[in-house]
């Protein structure tokens, strides 16, 4: 009586076990097909037009301590690192048109409101960096004819 009664839970859960992950699986893609096409007036639409979810943006900058040596005397620069400077972010898509071929085109339009308390110090603060694509473009041009070099640091010069 006892072995009946094991053998019939027994099958019991080998039913649920495989009967679930089934009917899982079923209703898993249903409420995938409800939620995710990319359509006017859907569940993800709502969600990808205004993104719900809070976004900041932190920055970190290398301030130039003896940025006038730098330029004067060609010394080494001493950096100091500044930040965060902490940003919110706000995205919004507009202008959504649909096209025959399965494809979506849209303006994107961002805010940034500057958080203060996220922040290390005001927005206004001032400092002096390193501008990375003149001093590529220098390093570049290192190896070059003199006549290059030379025409490349005239534009520098100018910028």
């Amino acid at each position: 009586k006892c072995a009946v009664l094991w053998g019939f839970i027994g099958l019991v859960v080998l039913a649920v076990g495989i009967i679930t992950p089934t009917i899982f699986n079923i209703i898993l893609r249903q409420e995938m097909r409800k939620m995710l096409p990319l359509e006017v007036g859907s569940y993800s639409y709502e969600k990808w037009r205004d993104l719900p979810v809070p976004m900041q943006i932190q920055l970190w900058v290398f301030d130039v301590i003896n940025a006038d040596e730098v330029m004067d005397l060609g010394v080494k620069p001493y950096v100091v690192e500044k930040g965060p400077y902490t940003y919110r972010l706000k995205k919004k898509k507009e202008n959504i048109t649909f096209h025959a071929n399965s494809t979506v085109t849209f303006r994107q339009l961002s805010w940034y409101y500057f958080d203060r308390e996220l922040s290390v110090g005001d927005e206004n603060d001032t400092f002096t960096t390193i501008n990375n694509i003149l001093l590529g473009a220098a390093y570049m041009t290192r190896f070059e004819y003199p006549v290059v070099k030379e025409l490349t640091n005239l534009l520098l010069e100018a910028l």
